[in-house]
């Protein structure tokens, strides 16, 4: 072993042994046995977790090894001062995240010389990256004073507060659900039909127009279907209209404002299909190194695929859905921004009577339930009925953080778009627009 990690090794381990704060302090830092290359200390290590204390005795009871307790008991009397003890331990995170690049390194040319697509070799890449965290998150467990300064500061921050929510722009929603926050895993499902896009790319261009920053991952459409269903919602021009170019000289002039408005956004799209988790994650971070986030969507989340792919048995998918949506909450906080991802429901609803979904109808939905902050569930009657009422029902079955509830809203599947009963009944449409300066 290399003279300078002996030292730093040893150090660390006799500032534990010598005193028991440090060795408290080593665990809220992110310290794991596996960092040690010495094996003693390592073994060391072990038996104070395992025993929650680090004094010579309780190491001398549970270590048999002569061999091993003589490292142990020369690393105490090496340690003189534990003055660098802060530097050690970044010191011991810094090896550790080194001997990890030097592994990977390994590994890479490998994945190189296989035969297979470039996209493919970039993913396993990218999963190694991922799998081998190679920095940790040594931030130390706060006391619930230090918490509660903060928690003091962000209600004296009130309107700090509602600039940073992501708001639907539907009013009787906003007012139960207080908008999404940042770290939030929000689940939109519904049955082929319900409109889940819709709805989610309502809320996203209601937060572009108000100047927030959206990335949306397209894994059913196109960007060029997404944009023309913007468009349509925003504009009044019927989908149909956009499909087949048929515009008249109004309808021009209707397009070009949109164009404009739309033109100056911070709006992304990625409609890359197939894709995996892990290039998600990349191509999230790329936009996140020159840009703040405020919303990513995807759509939709039974789509993604691992660079693993897995074999399509139940127990597989099951395996990679938890995975996946792992990985989405874990992007919501990492990113600092509300995650919206589509989600298909089982065929089962389709038998009962009451068609309403419930949260055991999630296809793979163990992962998908328990990760996600809030599911939110998309319902249309007339799907099922000859009657065009017109109407939706957006019903909220988990909320971690605050209610539940069901909401209708006035569905205009021509313009692609979702809006409160209210605006519909006294013909706000058009007003709304006006204000966002559409026409």
């Amino acid at each position: 072993m290399d003279k300078e990690i002996y030292e730093l090794e040893a150090n660390l381990l006799g500032a534990m042994v010598l005193d028991h704060k440090r060795f408290m302090k080593a665990q809220e830092d992110g310290l794991l046995p596996e960092d040690f290359e010495n094996t003693s200390y390592r073994k060391a290590y072990e038996v104070m977790i395992d025993n929650q204390a680090s004094d010579i005795v309780t190491l001398r009871s549970n270590i048999s090894d002569d061999f091993v307790f003589d490292d142990i008991r020369q690393a105490s009397a090496y340690c003189i001062s534990t003055a660098g003890y802060s530097h050690w331990i970044k010191a011991m995170h810094d090896k550790t995240a080194n001997n990890k690049l030097m592994q990977l390194s390994l590994k890479i040319p490998e994945i190189v010389d296989d035969k297979i697509t470039i996209e493919q070799k970039v993913d396993q890449v990218n999963q190694l990256l991922i799998e081998n965290k190679i920095t940790k998150n040594t931030e130390s467990p706060k006391s619930v004073k230090d918490i509660l300064s903060v928690v003091k500061q962000e209600l004296q921050d009130a309107n700090l507060i509602e600039q940073k929510l992501i708001k639907t722009g539907f009013n009787n929603i906003d007012s139960r659900l207080n908008g999404f926050k940042d770290g939030d895993l929000i689940i939109v499902a519904g049955r082929p039909g319900m409109g889940k896009t819709t709805w989610a790319l309502n809320i996203a261009t209601n937060n572009i127009l108000k100047g927030k920053t959206v990335l949306v991952f397209s894994l059913e459409m196109t960007n060029e279907q997404l944009i023309k269903k913007i468009v349509s919602s925003e504009s009044g021009l019927s989908m149909k209209s956009l499909l087949t170019g048929n515009l008249t000289a109004g309808e021009w002039n209707k397009f070009n404002s949109i164009e404009k408005t739309l033109s100056d956004s911070n709006l992304y799209v990625y409609d890359k299909s197939p894709i995996t988790i892990e290039t998600l994650v990349n191509k999230t971070k790329a936009i996140q190194s020159i840009k703040d986030i405020d919303l990513i969507v995807v759509d939709y989340l039974q789509l993604l695929m691992t660079s693993n792919k897995a074999p399509s048995n139940s127990d597989s998918r099951a395996a990679s859905m938890t995975y996946i949506s792992n990985l989405l909450k874990g992007l919501a906080k990492d990113v600092g921004c509300p995650v919206i991802s589509l989600s298909q429901l089982n065929r089962g609803v389709e038998a009962r009577v009451d068609k309403r979904p419930v949260l055991s109808d999630l296809r793979d939905s163990g992962s998908i339930e328990q990760d996600a902050d809030m599911v939110i569930m998309l319902y249309r009657e007339e799907y099922y009925d000859s009657l065009n009422t017109g109407l939706a029902e957006v019903i909220i079955r988990k909320n971690r953080l605050g209610e539940t509830g069901e909401f209708n809203l006035a569905f205009d599947g021509a313009t692609s778009k979702f809006l409160d009963p209210e605006e519909e009944a006294f013909g706000k449409k058009e007003t709304r627009k006006k204000d966002y300066g559409i026409i």
